[in-house]
């Protein structure tokens, strides 16, 4: 089993610890004077301050073999763990400044990419990065490495960082902060990725066998190439100078490619299928997560929902009299006793079933669950927050989301009360079961084999909306929120582009995606091969160097039409003005580093900059009000969160901007539509509860006529 190591100063001690610590000791024994006091030991060298060295006495024992704790006082021993437990678990505010947000220079000696009081930015199953400062960094030894084999090679460590309230955090969900990174590098990196997505976007197909299949493709490989021909441009010389500058070494060049590149890095890991992202282990993927990622293929999804809604209504026309509150009559038979008991049976069955599916549903809509359908959910919640996606994915989410919930608790009551009153033993049971059974109608359509042959439809679709949540189609396509977020001219954007509207142009985008100057030499080929092909009519040979369009839904497919959905990787094609983005890909200012920072020492280099994150101003993914919440306070905000006025506001100034006025009144009623689904969080345990109530209450007394709701009601109405 691979043993930690706590990284925080680099302190090593050559003696052994034999004796049977437990794990604060351990830990005690393991940190230096300066770890606890912050104090130097060049300076305690020339301190002579006698507390400074009856302070340094019990760590320095904590190293001896038989060491007690009884050795050292309390009252010193106690300021040293509250020192440590402070530093490993702080309870005071921490709130950076930008220079504490810079990562450049030397990588560190160890191997650990970050060090402890580093800033980093952490992405947990909500998808969201947060900014935070590591508190602790652990190194483990591969499960495999043999300890008793003797070699001088030390094992390939793999490091763990504590940020936050989060522990062990892996390496490739930490990055540096994007606000340090902007302050060193300018904007022009960010200007790249969404041109380079587009890129992508172009190169990748839906064609199981072809090279550029996007499940066998090489992103990373094909980014980095963009990457080295961007920083190689000429147009990009000052951009470049500083890129090279030795200020920022190998480290900080790094630190950059790996924020650019996290998400070309999440579309590998979602095609190959592998890590975090295996969809091999999603469960709860119904046919509105389809059209919810996807955007197309409609017809299914809607014949789903009018079978979902459809059969209950037919069950609660059988049993109306179930649900006639004014009845004063019941009928009593001979089985009412075996009913009521096995009615309470089914209720039991379902405080282990039915109940914490239901809620394990929400759970997975509200985004802390660490499963692979909570993260689909995530990516689909920031992209809906954003407003860029379209109308089809816009529906397939919330029926996604609203069958997941107000369905979900709506078809349980229905559900328990026509248990509670059914009186034959068999209806009862199934009864239960058909009701099971239409819940499940959704993810039941998905689950064949055949349905989504290798779960190629779905991965394609997880691709698109990182891409859509990528490139901030709002940014590219108003002029406004483009200088916004690029901290570029106003005027300057003008001149390209002679209007408001920016990147979007369908009869541009049409010329230049064909224009020989805007092609690789590959593409070039390619395009070539293309048009001699259909000029000889060489169907298959057409058919390898031509794209086309690939649609979801045999609807589509069929019809062929773009009007509503759009084909697989296509969905950007408006946006690929290659003329106006040759012209925008340098325009943004790269700053002056001797202006940003002064040598400090040998091998670090420091920012003047003293400002703070504060409320007016704050560092971006900086939320200090959410750190350190219980379980259910994140998991009520998070489920909270899309109802917030703020998105309201977000959607309607989209929405306005867009002339899009039907959209409005939609995110109108779909903000009654989430207060009513979580006013049912509360309502449906209640239910479950008072449905107990009435079958043990009928149980005891004999009274097989009694109903909870009729009793409610009666004392209500005769108020």
């Amino acid at each position: 089993m691979a043993k930690e190591a706590p990284l925080t100063d680099q302190v090593n001690d050559p003696k052994k610890i034999t004796s049977n610590h437990n794990g604060l000791r351990k830990r005690l024994q393991r940190h230096s004077l300066t770890e606890f006091t912050g104090i130097k030991s060049d300076e305690l060298v020339e301190n002579n301050d006698s507390d400074v060295e009856v302070r340094d006495r019990p760590v320095e024992m904590c190293w001896e073999e038989n060491f007690r704790l009884d050795d050292v006082s309390a009252s010193h021993a106690r300021p040293l763990i509250a020192s440590f437990l402070e530093k490993d678990f702080p309870t005071k505010d921490r709130i950076p400044c930008l220079r504490d947000l810079i990562n450049v220079g030397k990588k560190e000696s160890n191997g650990a990419r970050y060090a402890r009081g580093d800033w980093v930015e952490f992405r947990g199953p909500s998808m969201k990065w947060r900014l935070d400062m590591i508190t602790r960094v652990t190194k483990e030894a591969p499960d495999d490495h043999d300890w008793n084999k003797k070699t001088n090679v030390d094992p390939v460590w793999k490091f763990y960082y504590d940020a936050g309230s989060k522990r062990r955090l892996k390496e490739e969900n930490l990055r540096s902060p994007e606000e340090g990174l902007k302050f060193v590098f300018g904007t022009r990196p960010w200007i790249w990725q969404k041109w380079a997505m587009l890129k992508l976007e172009k190169k990748l197909r839906f064609q199981e066998g072809h090279q550029d299949d996007f499940v066998t493709f090489d992103v990373q490989k094909y980014i980095i190439d963009l990457w080295n021909e961007w920083i190689s441009n000429p147009l990009n010389e000052e951009f470049r100078n500083l890129y090279y500058d030795e200020k920022i070494g190998d480290y900080g060049r790094s630190e950059l490619m790996k924020h650019i590149f996290q998400p070309f890095r999440i579309i590998d890991l979602v095609s190959e299928g592998s890590g975090e992202y295996n969809l091999d282990a999603a469960t709860n993927i119904s046919v509105y997560t389809y059209l919810s990622f996807i955007g197309s293929g409609i017809a299914v999804p809607i014949l789903t929902l009018f079978v979902q809604v459809a059969m209950p209504l037919i069950l609660m026309l059988n049993y109306s009299s179930v649900f006639e509150i004014s009845l004063d009559q019941c009928d009593k038979n001979d089985n009412i006793r075996q009913s009521k008991l096995l009615a309470l049976f089914v209720l039991i069955l379902y405080c282990f079933t039915v109940v914490p599916n239901a809620f394990l549903g929400l759970y997975n809509i509200a985004g802390p669950a660490d499963t692979m359908y909570s993260r689909l959910v995530s990516l689909r919640v920031r992209l809906y927050m954003q407003g860029n996606d379209t109308r089809l994915q816009i529906l397939g989410y919330k029926l996604d989301l609203y069958m997941n919930t107000i369905y979900s608790y709506v078809l349980s009551m229905i559900n328990i009360l026509v248990v509670l009153r059914t009186k034959n033993l068999i209806d009862i049971i199934l009864n239960a079961i058909a009701f099971q059974f239409l819940a499940d109608i959704d993810e039941l359509v998905t689950s064949p084999y055949w349905w989504d042959f290798k779960r190629r439809w779905i991965k394609a679709g997880i691709v698109e909306v990182i891409m859509q949540e990528s490139i901030l189609l709002n940014s590219l396509e108003f002029t406004s929120d483009f200088c916004q977020n690029y901290e570029i001219n106003k005027d300057e954007i003008l001149d390209i582009c002679g209007s408001e509207i920016l990147l979007r142009n369908a009869a541009l985008a049409s010329v230049d995606d064909n224009n020989l100057k805007y092609l690789s030499d590959e593409d070039q080929l390619e395009n070539l091969c293309k048009q001699i092909a259909a000029e000889t009519k060489n169907y298959n040979a057409f058919k390898e160097y031509d794209k086309g369009d690939t649609y979801y839904g045999h609807l589509e497919s069929f019809l062929g039409f773009s009007f509503i959905t759009y084909p697989v990787f296509q969905r950007f094609k408006d946006y690929r003005t290659w003329s106006m983005w040759e012209k925008i890909l340098y325009l943004a200012k790269v700053p002056k580093i001797e202006n940003n920072f002064f040598e400090c020492n040998k091998s670090k280099f420091l920012t003047k900059l003293n400002e703070k994150s504060s409320k007016d101003k704050p560092f971006k993914n900086f939320f200090p009000e959410k750190e350190g919440k219980s379980f259910s306070a994140t998991f009520f905000r998070n489920t909270l969160e899309t109802m917030a006025i703020s998105s309201m506001k977000n959607f309607w100034s989209i929405n306005w901007k867009r002339k899009q006025i039907g959209m409005i009144l939609f995110h109108l009623v779909d903000g009654v539509l989430h207060i009513f689904a979580n006013t049912m969080i509360i309502i449906f345990p209640v239910y479950v509860l008072l449905s107990f109530y009435e079958v043990i209450y009928a149980l005891i007394t004999e009274d097989w006529c009694y109903s909870i709701i009729k009793d409610i009601y009666n004392n209500m109405t005769n108020q």
